[in-house]
Order: structure tokens, then sequence, then C-alpha cells
């Protein structure tokens, strides 16, 4: 419904082009962590094409009638449905279109949207609160020009250094890269988006850190901590 509606559910009109996008939707289903079906996160970007292409032919079928409808079992050719309509212009069919796609438009971001304008906006997402202040604070300290190793969540805020790795490793970077090699570590003791994996990689880190020469401890804020890698040691 959140793909449907904002166009006018004007998409249903062709179940064939729909279908384009049914392996991809089953395979989001069947996922059971909520935020790789959630309309709200970037992994049903690849089916946003599919209503949009479904909804064209709708609308090319309702204006020149010559689509069909299944309804009940039986075929229902869409020249008789626009009849008992009166609907026979096809320029009074695509502006009743576009009416509905834009309406549907403003009732589906109002009621579920995730813009300011949306009734379930959560304020809190734009609110700079303890964390991201402390988090920004640290960023002032870390150099444009480094290579930064940091917990998965923090590492947005640094795409434009030099080089940027997010714990845990995958397979393929460790084989070639070791995370003590880099400038600093930035570890965030509260994020829980890298999985038991990333928990496990930052307490051996943390107990490791204590014995290690090439490193030191330059700032604590918040839930962060920041290791420099020492002049010495470069």
């Amino acid at each position: 419904s959140h793909m449907l509606v904002p166009l006018g559910l004007l998409s249903i009109l062709s179940p064939a082009a729909l279908l384009l996008g049914m392996p991809n939707f089953v395979m989001m289903l069947f996922n059971n962590k909520l935020h790789i079906f959630s309309i709200y996160h970037h992994y049903r970007d690849p089916l946003i094409v599919v209503p949009f292409f479904a909804a064209v032919l709708g609308v090319r079928y309702l204006a020149r009638g010559e689509g069909k409808l299944i309804e009940y079992g039986r075929r229902l050719k869409l020249d008789r449905w626009l009849e008992c309509c009166r609907l026979h212009n096809s320029k009074t069919i695509i502006r009743a279109a576009a009416a509905m796609i834009l309406l549907g438009s403003f009732m589906n971001c109002y009621y579920f949207g995730p813009t300011p304008l949306s009734k379930k906006f959560q304020t809190k997402l734009i609110t700079m609160n303890h964390r991201s202040l402390a988090l920004a604070r640290m960023k002032q300290r870390i150099e444009m020009d480094t290579t930064i190793v940091t917990t998965h969540r923090a590492g947005a805020h640094f795409t434009d250094r030099k080089q940027l790795y997010s714990l845990p490793l995958s397979h393929r970077v460790k084989d070639r890269f070791d995370i003590y090699s880099a400038d600093y570590l930035l570890l965030d003791l509260k994020d829980r988006w890298g999985g038991s994996g990333q928990a496990e990689l930052v307490r051996e880190i943390l107990k490791e850190m204590p014995g290690r020469r090439d490193f030191r401890l330059v700032s604590r804020d918040e839930s962060f901590l920041l290791y420099r890698k020492t002049p010495a040691s470069q």
C-alpha cells in the first residue's frame, strides 16, 4: 500500500507489469529483519520503478479503453467499464488519473511519509542531542587526510575522509587491511547496528588497547572513544 497509494492505485490496472517486481517483493517479505521490507529504508528501491511502470500502462489502458480487468474469474473489457462510467474522453481520463496520483501522494505523505510534513514524523530524527554533538566534536579532531576505522553507524559521518573502514571488516577487506594500521579508531559503545560481530570485535579492541603503545586515547565523549596512532609508530 505504501507503494501503490501514492499512485492512486492505478498500478493494479496492469497486474502483469506488477509481476515484474514479484521476485524482489517476495524476498523482502520473507526476510526476518524489519528494516529490509520497511518503506522507510533503501532496500525497496529496486521495486520503485515497477508500480510506476504499471501505473503508466494502467492509465494508457484507461485512456484508450483497450485493456482488460479480471473480476471474479471472468474477463471484463475496460471499454465497457468506461462506458458505464461515461468517461469517453481520453484527456479527461488522464486528468482524473493525475488528480488521483496527486491526492494519493499527499495522503500517503501526510499519514505515512518520513518527511516533516508527515503526521507520524519523529522530531528526534532531526534534533541535535548529546550524542550527535559529541560526534560532531569527534569529527573536528580527525583530519581530512587520514584513515579511520569506526563502528557501523558513525561511519556515515566520515565518508569525506581519505579512507574509511567500518567494523566489522568484511573478509575481503580483512585480508588486505589491518585495523591497527589506521590513523584513528573511533568506537561507539552504544552502537548495536553492527550486530554481534561488531560488539565482539569492539570488546577485543578495548581489551588490547591498554597494552598497545602505538595507540593512545585522545578523547572520550558520551559513548564515543577516539584512539589516535602515536607519531612514533606512524
